[in-house]
C-alpha cells in the first residue's frame, strides 16, 4: 500500500436469507497511522488479596489504560482500573486470594507522535507465596533406648497455590551429618532420629518462588538414661574433666556432644576403640549436658541410623546456690503447727547438684532457733510443736554437695490461739450452756416452789377417794330430800361432778329430815342402813350436843350441792351460812 494515498474501507456480510449488508466507508491515509509503542518491564504479582503491576514508559506517554479479569470465573469479564496520570504503576486491594488473575494494558496517546495504541498481551499475575506454614500437631515419643520418632503436621493459608513443600533436616551439630533435604507434596513429616538436637526448616513454593520459612527445634527428649545401653562416668580433675563410657557393644564410630545449650553445643567423633574423651576449658558453675551416640560410617544417612548410648549432666566445678527459694508462703496455721510452702530454686541459680532444702525457723520472743533439713523433691512442710499464740519466722535455703546456700527472703507468721475445732467446741458449750443452765434452773425453782407449797398450804382431800362418794355413786337416797329439792337433782351422775361446796355451820340451818330428823357426817353409812333396813330411829339432838359436835363435813355433788345450797339459802340466816 502506498503511503500517500487514501484508503477507503468497508465491510459486507452476505447472508443466506437476506440481501448483504455494508458499513459504512472509512477513509485513512496510511501515512499519518502510526502505532503506539506497548510499555516494556511488566512485572505482576499476587500478594495474598493484592494485585500489584509495574511498567516503563518507552516514550513520553504519559497515560494508560488498565484491566484484569478473574480466571477462576469462565463468565468473568475485564474489570477496568481508574489510573491517574503519569502512573507506572498500580496495586489493586481486595481481590480473591484463592482465584488466579490476567492483566493487560494500553497507552492513551495525547499528543501526534502515535495514533494507535494497542492492548499488550494478557499477563498471567504470579501468586507469590508470602505465608509460612504454620504447626499444627508435633509429637515425639521413644521408640528404642536412644531412639524417637518425631511427627509433624502443618498448614498453609496459600495451598492452593502451593505446589510442594521443602524441608530440611538438619542436626545442631553437623559437621560430620550435613543437612538432610527433602521435597514433598503431602502437610505431615515422620522422623525416626537419635536424642541429639535437631532443626527442621519447612518452606511452601510454586512455579513463582517459595515462602518464609517455619523452624522447628525438636525438644529434649526427657528419658530414663538407665534404659540407654551405655553408661558414663565423669571425673572432674582441676582444670578439666573426664568422660569415660561402658559400652555394651563397640560401634565402629562414635560422636560425643556437650555444652550448657544449643548456643554452646560442641561435639567430636572417634572412629577408633576410644573408651575416653578429656574435656577442657570449662566453665565453672555451669550445667553441662554431655551424650554419646553410635555413628554407622557406611551408611547414607547419618541422621537415621545414628543411636544415642548414654547421657548425663554434670558441673566441673560446683558452688552453692546463690540465692533461696521464692514465694514462701504459710497457708495453713494452727494452735501448734504451721504449714511452710515453696517454689524450687531455678537450675541457673544452684550453681550444683540441688541435694535438698534446709528450713530455718525461729521464735522471736525468745530468739530460739530450729532446723529441718529435707530432700530436694518437697515442696511443702509442716511445722510442728509450735506455741499457740507466739510469733516465728522462717527462713529457707538450698543444699548442693558445697554446702548450704542464700536463704529466702524472711517470711512471719503467728501461730493460733486457739484451734479451729478447739474454738468451735468453746462455742457450742456456750451455746449449750445458755440452754441447759436456764433450764436446770427452772427446774430446780419449780421442785422448791412445789415443796414450799406443799409445807404451806396442806393439800384438800380428793372427794373421789372417799368411802362416801363410792357409795353415792352407787346409790343416792332421793327419799331424804324435800320435794321442793328433788328437782334439783343432777341428770348426770354425781361422780361427774366438777365442783364440791362444803357448808361449816351449826346443823340448825338444815331443817330435820322427816326420816332421821337431823344429819350426820355419817351420812352415806345412814344411806346405807338405810338401804338395808337397819336405820335406827332418829333423835333429836339438843343445842349443846350440836356444840359438842363441832364442825360436821360432808361430800355432795358437786352441780347438786350448788343448786341445793342456793335453794336453802333463801330460808337460812345469812350469818349461819358460807359458801
Amino acid at each position: 500500500m502506498h503511503t500517500g494515498l487514501h484508503v477507503t474501507i468497508w465491510i459486507t456480510a452476505n447472508y443466506s436469507h437476506e440481501s448483504c449488508v455494508t458499513t459504512k466507508n472509512i477513509s485513512i491515509m496510511p501515512r499519518e497511522i502510526e502505532k503506539c509503542p506497548s510499555p516494556v518491564n511488566v512485572n505482576t504479582q499476587q500478594l495474598f488479596n493484592k494485585l500489584i503491576i509495574t511498567w516503563e514508559s518507552p516514550q513520553n506517554i504519559l497515560q494508560y489504560e488498565l484491566q484484569y479479569k478473574d480466571l477462576m470465573q469462565r463468565t468473568s469479564s475485564w474489570i477496568p482500573v481508574s489510573m491517574e496520570m503519569k502512573a507506572f504503576n498500580v496495586t489493586i486491594p481486595d481481590v480473591n486470594p484463592a482465584s488466579s488473575y490476567m492483566v493487560r494494558l494500553r497507552c492513551i496517546p495525547k499528543n501526534n507522535s502515535c495514533s494507535v495504541c494497542l492492548w499488550t498481551e494478557e499477563i498471567g499475575i504470579p501468586y507469590k507465596l508470602t505465608k509460612n506454614p504454620t504447626i499444627l500437631e508435633n509429637i515425639t515419643k521413644e521408640i528404642s533406648p536412644g531412639k524417637r520418632s518425631v511427627f509433624l503436621t502443618w498448614e498453609t493459608d496459600e495451598s492452593k497455590h502451593t505446589i510442594g513443600y521443602f524441608v530440611h533436616i538438619k542436626r545442631i551439630l553437623d559437621s560430620f551429618h550435613g543437612i538432610t533435604s527433602l521435597n514433598i507434596k503431602k502437610t505431615w513429616l515422620r522422623l525416626n532420629v537419635s536424642m541429639a538436637a535437631y532443626h527442621i526448616k519447612i518452606t511452601a513454593y510454586n512455579e513463582h518462588g517459595k515462602s518464609s520459612s517455619v523452624i522447628y527445634r525438636v525438644p529434649d527428649f526427657i528419658s530414663t538414661y538407665s534404659d540407654l545401653p551405655g553408661h558414663l562416668i565423669i571425673s572432674n580433675q582441676q582444670n578439666y574433666t573426664i568422660i569415660t563410657w561402658n559400652l555394651k557393644d563397640n560401634p565402629d564410630c562414635l560422636a560425643i556432644d556437650w555444652g550448657t545449650g544449643i548456643e554452646d553445643t560442641k561435639s567430636k567423633c572417634f572412629c577408633q576403640n576410644e573408651t575416653n574423651v578429656i574435656l577442657d576449658h570449662l566453665q565453672p558453675y555451669q550445667l553441662y549436658k554431655v551424650m554419646l551416640h553410635a555413628l554407622d560410617c557406611q551408611s547414607k544417612d547419618l541422621i537415621k541410623d545414628e543411636q544415642t548410648l548414654a547421657v548425663a549432666n554434670f558441673y566441673a566445678v560446683e558452688g552453692v546456690p546463690r540465692i533461696g527459694p521464692a514465694h514462701v508462703t504459710i497457708p495453713v496455721m494452727a494452735k501448734h503447727s504451721a504449714v511452710v510452702k515453696w517454689t524450687e530454686i531455678p537450675t541457673k541459680d544452684c550453681l550444683g547438684f540441688l541435694l535438698g532444702y534446709r528450713i530455718h525457723y525461729t521464735e522471736v520472743t525468745n530468739s530460739i532457733s530450729w532446723a529441718v533439713t529435707l530432700n530436694s523433691s518437697m515442696r511443702q512442710y509442716r511445722l510442728a510443736d509450735l506455741k499457740a499464740n507466739t510469733h516465728y519466722t522462717v527462713h529457707i535455703s538450698g543444699i548442693t554437695r558445697k554446702g548450704e546456700g542464700a536463704q529466702s527472703q524472711p517470711q512471719d507468721f503467728t501461730t493460733l490461739k486457739y484451734d479451729q475445732r478447739e474454738f468451735e467446741g468453746m462455742v457450742v458449750g456456750l451455746c449449750l450452756g445458755l440452754i441447759i443452765i436456764p433450764a436446770i434452773t427452772i427446774t430446780i425453782c419449780s421442785s422448791v416452789l412445789k415443796r414450799s407449797r406443799k409445807s404451806c398450804w396442806p393439800p384438800v382431800p380428793n372427794p373421789r377417794d372417799s368411802s362416801a362418794m363410792q357409795v353415792a355413786e352407787k346409790t343416792f337416797p332421793v327419799a331424804l330430800l324435800k320435794p321442793s329439792l328433788q328437782p334439783l337433782l343432777p341428770s348426770a351422775p354425781l361422780n361427774e361432778a366438777d365442783k364440791l361446796y362444803v357448808i361449816t355451820d351449826d346443823l340448825e340451818a338444815f331443817p330435820p329430815s322427816p326420816a332421821t330428823g337431823r344429819v350426820f357426817t355419817e351420812y352415806s353409812e345412814a344411806v346405807v342402813r338405810e338401804k338395808e333396813g337397819t336405820l335406827p330411829k332418829p333423835n333429836r339432838v339438843n343445842a349443846s350436843e350440836k356444840a359438842k359436835a363441832g364442825l360436821h363435813l360432808d361430800y355432795v355433788g358437786m352441780e347438786f350441792s350448788h343448786k341445793a345450797m342456793q335453794k336453802l339459802s333463801e330460808n337460812l340466816p345469812t350469818k349461819t351460812v358460807h359458801l
